[in-house]
C-alpha cells in the first residue's frame, strides 16, 4: 500500500460503452485557480501516472481528454469538448493503481476530430465609370472561429432564458411564410425564407420520428414541428427543456438572429486559423474541429493593416451570421464597407511612371475637377472647380464634395522609375490664387511611412510575420523623400531581420506620397505639386521628364492607367477632364514635363440646423403658435387651416444636404410635409428659403389623416459633404428634433 504523500500516483480510465476508435487521451491537473499544473499521457490501457502528491490532489482538479497535439489545452477548451472530470475518492490515493469510472459516452462522442476547407473572399464595391463593381480586397486578415455548439451553449444559459425560448417557440407560428430574406440587420424586422425552415423541419422530422417517413415533406415537417411545440410546452423542468432543446436546434436556429435578449450568450468564439487574403481577395485553408455536431458552426471577422495598426474592418455578430453547420469548401463571401479599406484590382504599374491616384482611397486624382465649370441646383448656381464626386446625394450633379481633415495623396510608382535617373521627390501646396512663385508654396518635410512585411524564421517559432514602416523622408536633404525601390527586399535603409528573412515586401502598391492636414487651412482653393529630383555633386536638382511618366487614373475605369501625355484622350461622363490640366510643362521641351500639380476645394465648415416652432394659420387670419414648452397648437377648421413649417439647415458654403420629415403618431409618414435637397435653395417639394429659414404651408387635413387631435415629430438632419477622400467627414453634421401636437380650437 502507498503512502499518502508519495509521488507518481497510477490510475486507470476505461471507457463507457465501446467507441467508434481508438482516441488518444491525456490527463490534465489543474488548480483551485485554474494554473495548470501538469498533464500526462494515457497510454492505451487507460493507464497514466501523475506527480502530484495526493494532497495536491484534493485540491486540484483532474481532465481526462483528447490528447492535443497543439500543447496544454485551457479550462475553457476543456468545457467546450465536454472534458471528463472523474471523481477521485481520496481514500483510494493509497492503492496501488486508482481506477476511476469510466468515461461517459456523453462525453467522448465530442471528440473526435475532423478536418474542414474554409474557403471564400473578401471584396468591396467601388462606382467605377458609373456601374457598380466588385473589387478584391488583398492582404486582409481572416479570424476563422468556430462558435460553441448549441448543446454546449444551452447547458450555459439561466433557467430563466430556457423558458423564454420555450414560450417563444411555442408561439412560433410554422411554416414561415415565403418573406424575402433582407439580411440580419440588427433592429429590422426580420424573416427568413420558408424554403429553408421548412427545409430543414422537413429534415428534422425525417430523422426523429419514423412515422415521417412513409408521408409526404410537408407533412413530416409539420409533425416535427408540432411534435416539438407540444414537447416544450408541456415541459417545466428546466432539464429536459434543455434536452429538447439541444436535440432540435436545426429547428431554431433561423429565429437566433432576431432573438436580441439572446445574443449576448453568444460570446464564445475559438480562432481555428488566420490567415491573409491574396491578389484576388481569395482564402483558403483547412481547419480541425472535434466532429460532434457534424459540421463546424463557422464565424469569420476581418482585420485590415490601417496607420500601422490592425483594426477590424468586418465582426458583424456572431448570433446573425455564423455559419451553421458549415458545408466544408463552400465559399464565404464577405463585402467590406469601411471606406479606409482599399480595393486592389489594379495592375502593376510598370515602367518609368509616377501614377497619382488619388487623394484618400476613393477621391480619384481624374475626378476632381481642374477647371471652372457652372452646376447649377435648385435654381442656384456654383463653380465645382476642385470638388469631387465621391459621395454625391444630389440627383444630376457630378461634382459635390470639397476636401476637409487628414488629406493623403496617393500614388503608385512604376518597377523602374527608382533606375531612371531620379532619386527623389518633393510635394508642395500654396493657396490657388496666390501668384506662382517660390514663396507661396509650402513644401511638405514631415516623415511619411511606407509599411512593408516581413516573412521571418528565427529558429525557434514557426514562420512568423511582421510589418514595420519605412520613412521616406531623406533626412539628408531638406523637403525631399526618396523614390522607393519597386522591390522591397532591394531598397536599401530597411534594417536586417532578427532571423532568417524569407520574404519582404512593401505592403501594398500604392502608398502616401503626401500627408495634409487641412484643418490648419482657411477654407479656400489650393494647388498641389509633385515633382522629380536627383542629387548633383550633392545639391538636389528638379529633373524634367517625358509627360507620360506622369499618369492618373482612367476617369471612365479607374482600374487603368492614362498618361497624361495623351492630349486626345476625351470622356464622355467627364466631359471638363483634360490631361493638359494635371502637367507642370517644360517649356524649354515640349515633350516634357517638370511635374504633375492638382487643385483642390477645402472646406472644413460644420453644418448647423435647428426647427421652429409650428404656426397654424386659420382662414379667418388668426393664427396659433406650437408652445415652445408643451408644443400644442389650436386650429379653427380641418378642410382650411393651414400649418407654416420653418427650419434652418445651413452651411457657410452650402457644401451640404438636408433631410426634414415628419411623422404623426408611431411613424406614421406625412410627405407633404417632408423635403430634401442641397442647403443651397428652395427644395422641389416647395419649401422656400428666404433670409437663411426654409418654410412652407401644409394642410391640417393632409397632417391629421382621419385624427381630430394628433401630436408630430419633425426630425432635421444636415450632411456635411465634405470628404477625405477615404469618407465622408459625417463629424461636421448636425441634427435637430422637434415635436407639437393638433388639437380643435373647440376641444
Amino acid at each position: 500500500m502507498k503512502k499518502q504523500n508519495e509521488n507518481r500516483l497510477q490510475f486507470s480510465v476505461k471507457f463507457e460503452g465501446q467507441p467508434k476508435g481508438y482516441i488518444p487521451l491525456a490527463a490534465h491537473v489543474y488548480d483551485k485557480s485554474g494554473n495548470h499544473l501538469e498533464s500526462a499521457e494515457v497510454d492505451k490501457e487507460g493507464n497514466f501516472v501523475l506527480s502530484s502528491a495526493g494532497d495536491d490532489l484534493q485540491n486540484s482538479r483532474v481532465y481526462i481528454a483528447p490528447a492535443n497535439k497543439q500543447g496544454v489545452p485551457s479550462l475553457k477548451d476543456l468545457e467546450k469538448i465536454n472534458a471528463y472530470q472523474p471523481y477521485i475518492n481520496t481514500r483510494n490515493l493509497f492503492k496501488e493503481k486508482v481506477e476511476l469510472l469510466p468515461i461517459p459516452e456523453l462525453n467522448y462522442k465530442f471528440w473526435w476530430w475532423c478536418t474542414c476547407r474554409v474557403t471564400g473572399r473578401v471584396t468591396k464595391q467601388v462606382f467605377i465609370g458609373g456601374a457598380l463593381q466588385v473589387l478584391p480586397v488583398c492582404k486582409a486578415r481572416v479570424h476563422i472561429c468556430e462558435v460553441d455548439r448549441w448543446p454546449i451553449i444551452i447547458w450555459q444559459l439561466p433557467d430563466d432564458i430556457i423558458y423564454r425560448i420555450r414560450d417563444e417557440i411555442v408561439a412560433i407560428k410554422w411554416p414561415v411564410p415565403p418573406i424575402p430574406d433582407p439580411g440580419p440587420l440588427k433592429g429590422a424586422d426580420i424573416r427568413f425564407p420558408a424554403e429553408r425552415i421548412n427545409a430543414l423541419a422537413s429534415r428534422s422530422a425525417m430523422q426523429s420520428n419514423t412515422q415521417a417517413q412513409s408521408i409526404n415533406t410537408a407533412s413530416a415537417a409539420s409533425l416535427a414541428q408540432n411534435n416539438f411545440k407540444a414537447q416544450l410546452a408541456s415541459g417545466n423542468s428546466a432539464y429536459h427543456l434543455r434536452l429538447e432543446l439541444a436535440d432540435n436546434f436545426q429547428l431554431i436556429y433561423p429565429y437566433i438572429c432576431y432573438w436580441q435578449w439572446l445574443w449576448p450568450y453568444f460570446y464564445s468564439c475559438d480562432e481555428l486559423a488566420m490567415i491573409e487574403t491574396d491578389s484576388d481577395g481569395r482564402f483558403d485553408t483547412d481547419v480541425y474541429y472535434y466532429c460532434f455536431g457534424d459540421k463546424p458552426d463557422v464565424y469569420v471577422w476581418v482585420e485590415y493593416f490601417i496607420d500601422g495598426q490592425w483594426v477590424t474592418v468586418y465582426n458583424p455578430g456572431r448570433a446573425c451570421h455564423t455559419h451553421w453547420d458549415y458545408t466544408c469548401g463552400t465559399p464565404i463571401n464577405i463585402t467590406v464597407t469601411d471606406s479606409r479599406v482599399p480595393h486592389c484590382g489594379r495592375a502593376d504599374v510598370r515602367g518609368e511612371i509616377a501614377e497619382i491616384l488619388s487623394i484618400g482611397n476613393n477621391a480619384y486624382t481624374s475626378h476632381i475637377l481642374q477647371r471652372s465649370a457652372t452646376q447649377t441646383v435648385q435654381g442656384v448656381s456654383f463653380d465645382a472647380k476642385g470638388l469631387t464626386n465621391v459621395y454625391l446625394d444630389v440627383p444630376g450633379v457630378r461634382y459635390l464634395n470639397p476636401f476637409g481633415g487628414g488629406l493623403n495623396v496617393i500614388a503608385d510608382f512604376g518597377t523602374t522609375l527608382h533606375t531612371s535617373g531620379v532619386t527623389h521627390f518633393r510635394c508642395s501646396y500654396k493657396k490657388n490664387s496666390d501668384a506662382d512663385v517660390p514663396a507661396n508654396w509650402t513644401i511638405l518635410d514631415n516623415p511619411l511611412p511606407r509599411y512593408y512585411e516581413d516573412e521571418i524564421d528565427d529558429g525557434i517559432n514557426p514562420p512568423f510575420q511582421q510589418r514595420k514602416s519605412f520613412d521616406l523622408k531623406d533626412a539628408s536633404y531638406s523637403g525631399l523623400y526618396v523614390i522607393p525601390h519597386h522591390d522591397a527586399a532591394t531598397q536599401p535603409g530597411l534594417p536586417a531581420p532578427s532571423g532568417t528573412l524569407i520574404f519582404r515586401g512593401w505592403l501594398t502598391e500604392a502608398f502616401a506620397i503626401a500627408s495634409i492636414d487641412s484643418t490648419n487651412l482657411q477654407d479656400d482653393m489650393y494647388d498641389f505639386k509633385f515633382e522629380l529630383y536627383r542629387i548633383t555633386a550633392g545639391l538636389p536638382e528638379r529633373v524634367s521628364v517625358p509627360k507620360s511618366t506622369f499618369q492618373v487614373p482612367n476617369p471612365d475605369d479607374t482600374t487603368l492607367s492614362l498618361p497624361l501625355s495623351n492630349t486626345g484622350f476625351t470622356s464622355a461622363a467627364y466631359p471638363d477632364f483634360n490631361t493638359a490640366d494635371y502637367i507642370i510643362q517644360d517649356t524649354g521641351i515640349a515633350a516634357n514635363a517638370f511635374g504633375f500639380k492638382m487643385t483642390f476645394r477645402v472646406d472644413n465648415n460644420p453644418t448647423d440646423a435647428s426647427i421652429d416652432n409650428v404656426t397654424v394659420i386659420n382662414n379667418d387670419g388668426t393664427t396659433a403658435t406650437s408652445d415652445t414648452e408643451c408644443g400644442f397648437a389650436e386650429y379653427k377648421h380641418k378642410n382650411s387651416s393651414k400649418v407654416k413649417f420653418s427650419f434652418a439647415a445651413t452651411h457657410p458654403n452650402n457644401f451640404a444636404t438636408l433631410s426634414f420629415t415628419v411623422v404623426r403618431g408611431n411613424n406614421n409618414p406625412c410627405p407633404d410635409a417632408n423635403t430634401g435637397g442641397m442647403v443651397i435653395g428652395s427644395t422641389a417639394q416647395g419649401y422656400t428659403l428666404a433670409a437663411g429659414k426654409f418654410t412652407k404651408q401644409v394642410d391640417v387635413a393632409d397632417l391629421l389623416g382621419t385624427c381630430r387631435h394628433a401630436a408630430f415629430a419633425e426630425n432635421l438632419y444636415v450632411t456635411a459633404l465634405a470628404t477625405d477622400g477615404t469618407r465622408r467627414l459625417h463629424e461636421y453634421d448636425s441634427s435637430w428634433t422637434a415635436a407639437f401636437a393638433l388639437e380643435h380650437a373647440n376641444s
